[in-house]
């Protein structure tokens, strides 16, 4: 009798194991994902030029997926009131740590490489995106001619930034120097202002 109390007493550990390791494993691979649906007012502003300051809408629309050990990514639409383009078709995000980059399709303009590739929509690049905890905040360093050689990105001494929620450059700025910090490029701003 006691011998088979042990049988069963190891096949009742095993079990036990086994129940636990699957359950372990759904938990740690499985996604976490929510819908974002949120329109936040903020500032737009250029590092090193204090007397340039507008205020912009930000509206995301979409589903946030995360992950424990995959990079999230986000699918929807992220709408900024001063940039008409990005009323256009979204790529899909799939964030790199905490940062991305931002790229819509212009399928009103057809791409110099049609012939090559048919693809008949420009893309844009509008610079790289950093989000907060369930998107409540959002820094956007925008890409423009500013950056030094002209056309090339961003600059960090005079690159324009998109801060939402902000209503002024103090509010825009704090909120920049808090999400940067997940960008390896982001944290090498020296100021923010």
């Amino acid at each position: 009798m006691l011998q088979k109390w042990k049988k069963h007493e190891k096949f009742l550990v095993v079990a036990v194991f086994i129940v636990i390791a699957v359950f372990g494993a759904y938990f740690v691979f499985r996604e976490v994902s929510f819908g974002v649906d949120t329109t936040l007012d903020g500032v737009q502003y250029r590092i090193g030029d204090p007397s340039y300051v507008e205020r912009v809408t930000v509206k995301m629309t979409g589903i946030y997926k995360s992950y424990l050990f995959k990079d999230s990514s986000f699918y929807g639409a992220i709408e900024i009131s001063n940039r008409e383009f990005t009323s256009q078709y979204m790529a899909s995000i799939t964030f790199n740590g905490d940062y991305s980059y931002l790229t819509y399709y212009d399928y009103g303009k057809k791409s110099d490489k049609v012939a090559e590739t048919g693809i008949v929509a420009t893309p844009i690049v509008l610079g790289q995106v950093s989000a907060g905890k369930n998107f409540k905040q959002i820094l956007i360093t925008v890409f423009d001619d500013f950056a030094e050689p002209k056309g090339t990105g961003w600059s960090m001494k005079s690159g324009m930034v998109i801060v939402a929620p902000a209503t002024t450059r103090s509010e825009a700025v704090k909120i920049a120097e808090n999400l940067a910090g997940g960008s390896s490029i982001l944290k090498k701003v020296k100021s923010w202002g």
